[in-house]
This record gives structure tokens, C-alpha cells and sequence, in this order.
């Protein structure tokens, strides 16, 4: 069987994400789920509605914290607040993840083989990647009930 593809991308504005999430359609992959890390406060506040609407290929959505690149926070403007956003214009399945920790969790429980993980944003989002790999691995390495034989 395929295997989940995990995948990095900068796009972190509407329309780049949805060209993103446009071509990903293209290659064929059963389902994409998405994290994303939305960039700066000023960004989202200004963009909320686009962002809003921009996941629509994803068939599940992880919506992070905002990463602040050094400014300050706006009062209203949250990434559970984005998510919530985007989960009213109709996504299909939007989460808001309180951390890395829980994104990748999160998104390893969902994925299935020959799916695609997409990671965007322009922040500390691409570190997520490889702890995601590291996730996925480790659950195909959960011991085999008693009585099975695994395969060497």
C-alpha cells in the first residue's frame, strides 16, 4: 500500500494556498489534510474571510496558533478563532491545535495510506513535518496482537 506523502509548503496567503491546494488535487492522492500556521496577526486579521474560504480542496483541516513574526497579538484574532472561521464557511473537518504536539497527533490518527499531509505557513510550521513522519512510523510499528505473525 502507498504510504502517507508528508509535505512542506510556504504558502501562508489565500491564494497561494489554494493554488497549493489546487495542484495537490492533481497528483492524485486519496485525501489531503492540511496544518496550517497562520503568519502574523496583522495578516490574519486582514485576510480572515479569504483564509476563510482558501482550504476548500483540504479534506481535513489542523489550524494552529498564529506565529507572531515579533508582533503583537490582536485582541479577537486567535487560530482557534481562524478555525472556527473556516468550519462556518462550510470545510469539511477544521480542528484547532493547541500545539505542534497535538497537530501531529492529530493529523497521524487521521491520515491513511495513500493520503497526503500538507504543512503550510511561513513560520516554525515546516519543523512539523519530520515529527509527523516520526509519528506515522512509530504507528506502523504497534506490536501485532498476540497469536499474529508479522511479517519480516
Amino acid at each position: 500500500a502507498a504510504a502517507v506523502s508528508v509535505i512542506d509548503d510556504y504558502g501562508h496567503h489565500p491564494t497561494e494556498i489554494r493554488a497549493t491546494l489546487a495542484a495537490a488535487l492533481q497528483c492524485g492522492f486519496r485525501k489531503i489534510h492540511v496544518v496550517f500556521q497562520p503568519h502574523r496577526y496583522t495578516r490574519t486579521q486582514l485576510l480572515m474571510d479569504e483564509f476563510a474560504t482558501a482550504f476548500a480542496n483540504a479534506d481535513s483541516l489542523f489550524v494552529l496558533d498564529i506565529y507572531a513574526a515579533s508582533e503583537p497579538p490582536i485582541e479577537g484574532i486567535t487560530g482557534e478563532v481562524l478555525a472556527r472561521r473556516i468550519c462556518e464557511k462550510g470545510a469539511k473537518t477544521v480542528s484547532y491545535a493547541r500545539s505542534f504536539a497535538e497537530a501531529v497527533a492529530l493529523v497521524s490518527a487521521v491520515a491513511q495510506p495513500g493520503d497526503m499531509i500538507l504543512t503550510l505557513g511561513a513560520g516554525s510550521v515546516s519543523q512539523i513535518g519530520p515529527l509527523i513522519l516520526e509519528r506515522l512510523e512509530a504507528g506502523h510499528a504497534v506490536p501485532a496482537p498476540s497469536g499474529a505473525t508479522v511479517p519480516r
